[in-house]
């Protein structure tokens, strides 16, 4: 199982976007930045631990990895320990395909920590920073700040495609880690019938997630903030109208429709403007503090 917490607060995928490019275009690349080979880039920053008053305190010795990830091949390719400060450096030229990504982590109490990708040749300050926590298994409860649900048309099979991104936030100053190997810390339920359900995307890696008895089990720790749990999956045509249980409740809901002709229902559920993605149309409605025990609807 992988230990992965993207502490960066920019997202690799924004919210309800995130669910879109799942839906439209699930092979496109993270960042889409192509960057001119044998560049000399910097990154500077510092890695910080949460003190008494949640200020920060800087982590001295601490070992940090330079990261490639590219369609050629991936891997660490340089490391530094902070100094006094908490502060690293890194001086590296980008090479191989020219859409790699770059980014570096460290791990604590047994976390591996990553920025975000490094979109600018010299990355300095909040971009380059890395916030670690102590954890807990026990004593934090995990708030579904949204959820957001894409439906697609129809396939030549009748086939629809479902995307759906979960807002999941730690409101503790530690990171929330399973108690053991078994037990997953947050689940959700998967509707009967779902065809090939699959991570794809956002903050939570495919090998931290199963998908058992019509549940979607999540074992990947959850740092304090919000991360997303992003998944697809298909629904037969005799599966709707299909119903999705909210059993605890979102303080944001969103559904996105592709079909012209499909509804959604649910108490407080408002339609907005339509959105599109890579000439796409999708109907869109919000909901806000949608109660435990409620069901979305979805005829079509």
């Amino acid at each position: 199982m992988r230990t992965v917490v993207l502490t960066n607060p920019r997202r690799w995928w924004p919210t309800f976007a995130a669910a879109l490019v799942l839906l439209a275009a699930p092979a496109a690349a993270q960042t889409g930045e192509v960057v001119p080979l044998g560049q000399v880039r910097t990154a500077n920053g510092h890695v910080q631990r949460p003190g008494p008053a949640n200020a920060a305190l800087p982590l001295a010795h601490q070992v940090v990895v330079l990261h490639r990830v590219g369609q050629d091949h991936a891997g660490p390719i340089d490391s530094v320990r902070t100094d006094a400060a908490g502060a690293y450096y890194f001086t590296y030229k980008t090479s191989g395909a020219p859409d790699a990504v770059y980014f570096a982590s460290t791990r604590f109490a047994g976390i591996a920590y990553f920025t975000a990708p490094f979109q600018t040749p010299h990355v300095s300050g909040a971009d380059a920073d890395i916030v670690v926590f102590d954890t807990a298994s026990t004593g934090i409860t995990l708030r579904l700040a949204g959820r957001h649900v894409v439906v697609g048309a129809p396939g030549a099979d009748g086939v629809r495609t479902v995307a759906e991104v979960f807002d999941l936030g730690n409101d503790s100053n530690k990171t929330l880690i399973t108690r053991d190997s078994l037990t997953p810390l947050w689940t959700a339920p998967l509707p009967a019938g779902a065809i090939s359900p699959a991570v794809d995307g956002g903050d939570v890696a495919p090998g931290a997630v199963s998908f058992d008895d019509n549940e979607i089990r999540m074992f990947a720790p959850v740092s304090p903030g919000v991360r997303q749990l992003a998944v697809s999956y298909g629904m037969p045509a005799d599966a709707f109208p299909l119903r999705l249980a909210l059993p605890t409740g979102a303080a944001a809901l969103e559904v996105l429709l592709e079909e012209p002709t499909a509804t959604p229902v649910l108490d407080g559920l408002a339609q907005q403007a339509s959105v599109t993605a890579q000439g796409r149309a999708f109907k869109r409605y919000l909901a806000q503090n949608v109660p435990a025990g409620s069901v979305l609807r979805i005829d079509v």
